[in-house]
């Protein structure tokens, strides 16, 4: 039977459904499930888009500072340009 064929006279429909759930109860564990997948979803994409936002603000502040104090030293633009304050003559061995 489809939903737009007409029953015939007299046919009896039950109203209550044959596996014993509970109406909108069941609606709404379904409607959770659905939820549920599609939270793990938008976690990922919202990890995987703040992740590239943190890489391009890094980047960009690497390359407007061209100097960052640390462990490597200055970069070798950096170095050429002589934002660090030495000239690329000083730094050679």
């Amino acid at each position: 039977m489809t939903a737009t064929r007409t029953l015939p006279p007299g046919t009896v429909v039950s109203v209550h459904s044959t596996r014993g759930d509970s109406g909108i109860w069941s609606v709404y564990r379904a409607e959770r499930r659905k939820l549920s997948s599609q939270i793990a979803i938008r976690l990922l994409a919202l990890v995987c888009l703040l992740g590239a936002i943190m890489s391009f603000s890094l980047l960009s502040y690497i390359d407007a500072r061209g100097v960052i104090p640390g462990e490597f030293g200055p970069s070798w633009q950096a170095q050429q340009l002589g934002r660090d304050g030495r000239t690329a003559a000083a730094l050679s061995p």
